[in-house]
Formats: structure tokens, sequence, C-alpha cells
């Protein structure tokens, strides 16, 4: 009686290890096609990054041989266009001998970007605008933004920024002070762009440095009548001139900021004497109130239909890819469990 309970028990153990060893394996299938199914449903798009290399050379010899069987007229148009400069201008279209690629770095003097934040409590702030609009002409600057917000009758404010002469930052400044009845704030900052500004310089060079030299190309392969060639070194140096463009007018930009310097003002009108009486006014608490009300409603609203519209979908899509995995792979799951119980079997006899 022993014996044969001892057999049963092993009969037992040897069943329920023989169901785990199958459910395991059934998982590991489960998951091995969901991941196969998803790579098919969404393939993954590559994209190779061109290697860089002697610009010239490489579109050559990629380029296939017979393209043209005449000489192109832009490569003759591309061919007299080589020697016009390309220089960097300023505002008023006038060109700026301290902007021009040309400077040396041995001679070229700290490059800084200045700006200051200041806010200032006046009496009006009509006249304070004035004021502000009058210092911007003397150091020929302008008002770049100007912003006036009237939160209360009580105490309006205005947001200006001035942009000035670099060389005059600090005389602005201090009229704008002067202007104020408080200073209540003020940050100064000054960032050195040298660094940038050399680089910057020294990358125009090498551009035009390249420049020439496919114009070069361009000229010799022209007059030898390689018009494959021709092709191909046209599209380098047009490549080259967009380069030169986007880093000119990069110039341009950090040679504007260091020229000028800006100033954002922030100015607070003092505080006008109300009456006491009028200070509590219950209906305008229960307007704002209400008004906070709405807008916390709106804000769930949106966050339940934000939840509802895009993780419930994402939800069902899961458990019906889920679904369709475990009805196709059913015939393999009931061999798998087939084969795991004859196996079992033969170990157990």
């Amino acid at each position: 009686m022993t014996q044969t309970t001892s057999s049963h028990d092993k009969d037992v153990r040897q069943r329920v290890r023989s169901r785990r060893i199958a459910l395991v394996i059934l998982t590991a299938l489960v998951i091995l096609g969901a991941v196969v199914i998803a790579r098919r449903v969404v393939p993954m798009v590559t994209k190779t990054a061109t290697t860089s290399g002697p610009p010239h050379a490489a579109v050559i010899q990629g380029m296939p041989e017979g393209v043209m069987d005449g000489p192109p007229a832009q490569a003759r148009a591309m061919v007299k266009s080589v020697d016009a400069p390309v220089r960097v201008s300023g505002a008023d279209g006038v060109q700026d001998d301290a902007v021009t690629v040309s400077d040396t770095d041995a001679e070229m003097e700290r490059k800084i970007i200045r700006r200051a934040d200041i806010e200032v409590v006046v009496e009006d702030l009509d006249t304070f605008r004035e004021e502000l609009t009058h210092i911007a002409q003397r150091y020929n600057g302008y008002i770049a933004t100007l912003w006036l917000a009237a939160v209360d009758s009580r105490r309006p404010h205005l947001t200006v920024d001035v942009v000035v002469e670099s060389e005059r930052f600090n005389d602005a400044l201090r009229d704008v002070r002067s202007s104020a009845v408080t200073v209540k704030s003020e940050r100064v900052s000054a960032n050195d762009a040298t660094r940038r500004y050399v680089d910057m310089n020294a990358t125009l060079r090498n551009l035009h440095a390249e420049e020439e030299a496919f114009a070069t190309l361009l000229e010799r392969a022209s007059a030898a009548g390689e018009w494959t060639d021709v092709i191909s070194i046209m599209r380098e140096l047009s490549r080259v001139r967009g380069e030169i463009e986007r880093t000119t007018a990069q110039f341009k930009a950090l040679n504007n900021r260091i020229e000028t310097a800006e100033i954002s003002i922030v100015a607070m009108q003092q505080l006008r004497a109300v009456p006491t009486e009028n200070s509590w006014r219950p209906g305008d608490v229960i307007r704002s109130s209400f008004h906070d009300l709405i807008v916390r409603a709106q804000g769930m609203a949106n966050a339940a239909l934000r939840f509802l519209t895009l993780f419930v979908p994402l939800f069902l899509l899961w458990i019906i890819v889920i679904a369709v995995v475990w009805r196709v792979t059913r015939p393999m799951r009931t061999w798998l469990f087939r084969v795991v119980r004859k196996v079992a079997e033969r170990t157990h006899r």
C-alpha cells in the first residue's frame, strides 16, 4: 500500500512538472510570435548617412559615365560666376569691413554679448515709455518689444526691451536708472563670444577656399570637355555656396548681437491710494472663484478626453493582438502539450 501511494505521488509530481515546462515553452513561443508580428507590422526604416571625404572625388567617382553628351548651359554660367566674391553686409546693405572674413585672429579684440535685466518703479508709465524711446534714439538703438499690462487699476506694469550700441551700454543703463523712482532689482550679464566668432570666421575662410578649389576644377573640366565631371563639380559647388550663405547669415546675426546690447526693463507704476471702504469686493471674489472653478473643470475634462482617445484604443489594440496570437498558436499549443505529455509518460515508465 505504501509503495502504491509513493508511486502515485511521483506520477502527480511528474505531471505537474511536465505542465510547468509546457507552460514556460508556450509563453516563450507567444512572446517570440508577438515580436515577429510587431516587426512585420511596424517595419523599421534605417537611414544610412553618407560618409564625408573629398567632395569632388566622391561625387565624380559615383557618377555614371555618359550622363550628358554636350556642354550644359548651367556649367558655363557657373564658370562665369566663379569670381563673384561673397561678403558679409550690414543691415543697411553696405559692406562692413568689421564683419568680413578677412579679419585676423591675432588682432581681434574680445567679443562680448551684453545684456541687462532691470525692474523699476516709476511715477507714470506713459512718461517713462517716452523717456525710454528717447534713450534708445540717443544711443543709436531702438525699442525691440513693448508690452503694457494692466492687472488692475491700481498697479499696471510695462515690459520693454531696448537695444542700444554695445559701446554705450553702461550710459544707457545709467539713464534708465535715473528715469525711475526706485530700482527693485538689476542683473547684468556679459557672455564671451570670442571663440564662437573666431570659429565661424575660420569656417567661412575654409568654405571660401573650398569654393575657389571647386571653381578651378570646374574651369578645367569645362575646358577639357569632361561634362560628367562638370555636373558633379557643379553640385558640390552649389552645396559649398549654400553652406557659405547659411554660415554668413549666422555670422551676421552673431556680429549684430556683439555690436548691440539689450536692456530688458520691467516697470511698475507706484501704488495709488484707494479708499478703505472699497478695498473689499465680495462680488469680485465670487466671480474670480467661479472662473477658477470653470478653468479647473475644463482641465479635468481635457485630461479625461485625452485618456479616452489615446490610452483606451492602445489598450484595446494590445488585447486584440494578444487574442489573435493566442488563437493562431492554438494548434501549436495543443501539439506541444501532447508531445510534452508523451515525453513525461515515457520518462515515468
